[in-house]
Order: structure tokens, then C-alpha cells, then sequence
């Protein structure tokens, strides 16, 4: 008798990086529709682009996510003038609520509009201080429009990021800060007094419930080796181990990030940081995937060993930027 045979499932069938490689494709598909999709957009595209940002950009998102744009403009722009006009044309030609399909939040600024060469750094996140994310836009995939304005953003937000003045001291100042929490998550599985894993037993946490907001690994496993990219990319440029025109064209995945910093002896190519950042993202997508079929927290089981080995990997990845003056 023939047995019934096996619904293929990449959280356990494909290698980590195998299965990055999946998600890959499958964002880049995304990204695909999503130029044809805003085609249409009444914009003089020559000084505009569309891009996509956060997991999206780096070409990671889980579908249990929403697809979070950033708009890069010459600032001749006003930007709500512009995310009105956006909005506007959105309910006019899509049937879909806009929020069924972008992060969409007036009170945010969502989708987020940048002007480049304005006052406001681009080095903050919806213009304010206090939301330092130079990855925002140094991971920012184009969907359509001015490649060379993208690049443009690239070069003025690393410029920021590694100045010697007061604005880019604390720039550098709060992303340290930011893996210093990273750290600690990943040390002693609390983020913002949420828990997110437990050892004993091994259950990573994920509920987007306001009230009980705990993301899983997303913190301890996969921002936190991003951050440290991002300051390793940083100390590199002002070192002069990397210009300014190579960081501009790096990939946008982590993975590839981490190859440009191995390929330049920045981070050691003997420590397998991409396989354990591999595996934080495999392991980390299955909980939104049972968060956005029950709708409600979730504890889901992971190896312990696995995790202990992973873990200290990333730990060590961690010390590279650790002590060094930015």
C-alpha cells in the first residue's frame, strides 16, 4: 500500500539558510507585484521612489506581517500633501482596505515619508529623535522609481551615522543602547518586562496584543546581529576599512551584509553568524504563523540545545563592536 505522502513544510524540511533563501524569492516576488501594483501612482518618479522597509526590505517578511513602505523624495515635497495623495488614489482604484495591504497609521506618518536633503535627519525614524533607525533606509529595497535617489538617501544617512558632531554621537550613542537591550534579551529572555522565551521549559512567546506585545526571538536573535551590522558597518567607514560608495551598494538582506563584512575580514570568516542568524529567523517565523491562525498569544516549543549553541554564537558576534569608540 502506497503511503500518503508528506505536505512539505519549510520550518522543518529546508536548512536554515536554505529556508532564507526561500523567503528571499518569496519577498522578492512580493516586491514584483507590488511595482506593478503602484504603477499606476500619478508621481514624476524622478524624483520619487517607492521602497519597502524592515523585513520586507531585507527580504525576510512572514505573510503574518504587513508590507511597511517608505517613500523617498526630493524635498520640494510636502509630505502629507503626499500621503494624502497617496491614500487618495489607494481608495480609488484598490477594493481592498489600504490596511489590508501596507502599514497604514495617520497618526505615525504610515507609510513613512522621507525628504531627502531636508533639515530632518534621515537617520530618524517618522522625523523624531527618539526613533533612531538608520536601517530604515540603509536595508530599503526600491519597488519603483530613482535608484540613484535611494542611494542618494544610503549616502546622507551614513554620512549622519558616522559624523563627528553632537547629531551624529548621539546617533551612534542610541544605537548602542539599542543592542545593549538586544543583549540583554537575548541574555535573559524579558524585552520591555515581557517575556519572549522561556528554558524550562524551551517556549518562545509571541502575542501582538498592545497589552501583552512579546515578539519571540525578533529582538534577542535577529535584531540584535542587525544592529551590530549596522555599527560594524559604521566602525568600518570610520576606520577607512569601507567607503562610502561600497556600504551604499551592499545587499539588503542580513546575509548578504554579513558576506560584504566577511569578504573584508570585518567580521571572522571561521564564525557562522549567518547560519545561527538563519536559524533565529526559522525558528521565529512558525510563531507568527500559529499567532495568525489562533489570533491570540502563543507559546511554541523550540530544541534547547540548539538555541544554547545559537545563542552564543551571536553573543560572540556581539563582542566585535563591543569597547570599540564610535
Amino acid at each position: 500500500m502506497k503511503g500518503v505522502e508528506k505536505e512539505f513544510n519549510p520550518y522543518t524540511d529546508l536548512s536554515p539558510q536554505e529556508y532564507v533563501g526561500l523567503m528571499d524569492a518569496v519577498n522578492r516576488n512580493n516586491i514584483t507585484d507590488l511595482k506593478c501594483d503602484l504603477a499606476d501612482f500619478p508621481a514624476n518618479y524622478s524624483s520619487m521612489c517607492f521602497t519597502v522597509t524592515g523585513s520586507d526590505g531585507k527580504l525576510e517578511r512572514h505573510p503574518q506581517s504587513r508590507t511597511e513602505l517608505v517613500i523617498f523624495c526630493a524635498h520640494t515635497y510636502s509630505p502629507s500633501h503626499l500621503l494624502h495623495k497617496f491614500l487618495d488614489w489607494y481608495e480609488k482604484t484598490h477594493s481592498k482596505p489600504t490596511g489590508q495591504l501596507y502599514m497604514v497609521d495617520f497618526n505615525r506618518g504610515m507609510p513613512e515619508i522621507k525628504n531627502i536633503g531636508g533639515s530632518i535627519p534621515l537617520s530618524y525614524a517618522w522625523g523624531r529623535a527618539t526613533a533612531v533607525y538608520p536601517d530604515r533606509t540603509l536595508t530599503a529595497t526600491l519597488v519603483i522609481g530613482n535608484q540613484e535617489l535611494l542611494n542618494k538617501a544610503k549616502r546622507q544617512v551614513l554620512t549622519e551615522a558616522t559624523a563627528e558632531d553632537k547629531q551624529g554621537k548621539l546617533i551612534r550613542e542610541k544605537m548602542r543602547d539599542q543592542l545593549g537591550e538586544y543583549r540583554r534579551n537575548l541574555e535573559r529572555g524579558v524585552f520591555h518586562k515581557h517575556e519572549t522565551f522561556s528554558l524550562e521549559p524551551p517556549l518562545q512567546l509571541y502575542d501582538e496584543n498592545p497589552h501583552s506585545y512579546t515578539v519571540g526571538f525578533k529582538t534577542s536573535g535577529l535584531r540584535a546581529v542587525q544592529r551590530e551590522l549596522d555599527l560594524l558597518t559604521l566602525l568600518a567607514i570610520k576606520n577607512g576599512s569601507l567607503s562610502l560608495s561600497a556600504a551604499i551598494q551592499f545587499p539588503t538582506g542580513t546575509l548578504g551584509r554579513i558576506d560584504e563584512l566577511k569578504k573584508r575580514d570585518i567580521i571572522p570568516k571561521q564564525l557562522p553568524i549567518d547560519d545561527s542568524y538563519s536559524w533565529f529567523l526559522q525558528k521565529y517565523h512558525p510563531v507568527q504563523e500559529e499567532h495568525r491562525i489562533k489570533r491570540t498569544g502563543v507559546a511554541v516549543p523550540f530544541p534547547k540545545e540548539q538555541f544554547l549553541h545559537h545563542k552564543q554564537v551571536v553573543l560572540k558576534f556581539l563582542e566585535l563592536s563591543k569597547g570599540k569608540p564610535l
